[in-house]
C-alpha cells in the first residue's frame, strides 16, 4: 500500500475507533508509515530489502506486545503524554501491517516468516487499492457518525 493510503486508513480508523480523537488519529497516521521508513533506513540495499521486506518491521504481534507493555508501565505524570503518543504511533504501525496484508504477505506472528492474513485484494498503487481505501474510509466515517 502507498504511504498516503496508509496514512488515510490509519487516520480514519483511529478517528472512528476513538469517536473523533483527532490528535490520536494524527499520531497513528504518522506512525502508519514507520514500518516502511524503518525498513528503508535499516536495509540500505535493494537485495536486502527484497529478502527482508515485510518481516521484522512488519511484525504485527511485536507491535501488539509493545502497545500492551507500554500500557502496563507506571510512568511519572510528566511522561504520561509521551507514552500515550508512542502508543498511538504503535497503533499506526499495526494499522500499517493490517493494511499491507491484503496486498501481500506480512510477518504477523513470527518476525522472520511472512504469511498471508487475508486473500490478495489488490496490488500496490493499483486502482483497486484506492477503491479499498475509499471503502475503508467510508465504513469508518459511517461507523463514527451513525
Amino acid at each position: 500500500m502507498k504511504w498516503t493510503s496508509h496514512r488515510v486508513v490509519a487516520f480514519a480508523a483511529v478517528a472512528a475507533g476513538t469517536h473523533g480523537d483527532w490528535l490520536a488519529a494524527a499520531f497513528a497516521a504518522a506512525g502508519s508509515v514507520l514500518p516502511d521508513w524503518l525498513e528503508f533506513r535499516l536495509l540500505p540495499t535493494a537485495s536486502l530489502r527484497a529478502k527482508f521486506h515485510r518481516t521484522w518491521t512488519h511484525w504485527l504481534l511485536g507491535y501488539v506486545l509493545a502497545w500492551w507493555a507500554l500500557g502496563q508501565v507506571e510512568v511519572p505524570g510528566q511522561w504520561a503524554m509521551a507514552v500515550e503518543i508512542i502508543r498511538w504511533v504503535i497503533v499506526g504501525c499495526g494499522a500499517h501491517v493490517l493494511a499491507d496484508a491484503p496486498c501481500g504477505s506480512v510477518a504477523a506472528v513470527l518476525p522472520w516468516r511472512r504469511m498471508r492474513i487475508y486473500p490478495r485484494l489488490f496490488t500496490v498503487g493499483s486502482a483497486s487499492e484506492y477503491v479499498v481505501v475509499a471503502a475503508v474510509v467510508g465504513l469508518c466515517t459511517f461507523t463514527a457518525f451513525c
